[in-house]
């Protein structure tokens, strides 16, 4: 094989896998944009999804549960927030006293609050009856004085009732319902 020949062989052998992975990435920004969401209706739902390994994320309807300030209870305000659980922890019925199983997980992030940097500490602690209590702190470093302290005091959404906490597996492929990769 002359040169000439085999640089016109490497350069079409080349461009063939230039297209090949163009199509491949094209395919799998086609999947990833396609991926959606799939609403956990269930503690039992829940713990199928955390353990199989997939992603949830919850989303507060703070108008739908009762705010809890100190000893006071008021209507929580019309505001939406929301986490991933990334990191939780399951505890099983009278793990340490607890008379039914609950997870737990939390998630802080530093924020901007009236010119001053704070972390907003958030924690889901969601129980088996499907009762959730979300926790949310306002903390002001170096020595984490707490400026912020509100509890809301809600129920998992089940599809059919006015429960204010949602649920939703992430890792979904909407066309075929499969997990995403």
């Amino acid at each position: 094989m002359k040169v000439k020949d085999l640089t016109a062989w490497l350069l079409a052998a080349a461009l063939a896998l230039f297209s090949l992975s163009v199509e491949l990435r094209a395919e799998e920004d086609s999947k990833a944009a396609s991926a959606g969401t799939e609403q956990i209706t269930s503690f039992d739902g829940l713990m199928e999804t955390l353990k199989s390994g997939g992603r949830v994320r919850a989303v507060f309807q703070y108008a739908h549960c009762r705010l809890v300030i100190g000893r006071d209870t008021t209507e929580a305000p019309e505001a939406v927030g929301g986490m991933d659980l990334a990191t939780f922890e399951y505890f099983a019925p009278k793990s340490f006293g607890n008379a039914q199983a609950f997870v737990s997980a939390s998630q802080t992030s530093l924020i901007a609050r009236r010119g001053k940097h704070v972390y907003n500490y958030v924690k889901l602690k969601l129980f088996q009856d499907g009762r959730a209590e979300i926790t949310a702190r306002y903390l002001e470093p170096p020595k984490m004085k707490i400026k912020m302290d509100e509890t809301f005091i809600g129920q998992l959404n089940d599809g059919q009732n006015q429960g204010g906490v949602y649920l939703f597996r992430t890792d979904i492929c909407r066309p075929c319902r499969c997990l995403a990769k």
